[in-house]
């Protein structure tokens, strides 16, 4: 599978790797991410699922997990996405999924949670 020979790879570079984690957002639900990736340099963190087909909800769903969580998604599919904070890759092998975790958890952008009042 995918998920484990990415999650190898990234475990060597360095970076925390969970598989079926869970998480909780700020509304206090619970939810299941299929890889979770975080870089302990910077505190980035990503969300990565594959799309099974089961309905365009997905998106939704993911983005919905975005905006609870304040950690940006990425969705292995074929489909588009409208949503800010979920990003959809068509990767076909590892190496093209490790570029884009990778460029996603080295960025310099400070990640946040949008339902937190800053001021």
């Amino acid at each position: 599978m995918i998920f484990k020979r990415a999650a190898e790879k990234l475990r060597k570079l360095g970076y925390t790797v969970k598989i079926d984690e869970e998480i909780t957002g700020v509304s206090g639900v619970n939810h299941r991410i299929p890889l979770f990736v975080e870089n302990p340099k910077n505190g980035n963190k990503l969300c990565i699922h594959i799309d099974e087909g089961n309905s365009e909800l997905i998106l939704l769903k993911l983005f919905s997990i975005y905006v609870d969580t304040g950690i940006q998604q990425l969705l292995l599919s074929n489909r588009k996405s409208i949503f800010k904070g979920v990003e959809v890759v068509n990767a076909k092998n590892v190496s093209e999924l490790l570029d884009t975790i990778i460029e996603s958890l080295e960025s310099p952008k400070k990640q946040k949670n949008i339902l937190t009042k800053t001021n």
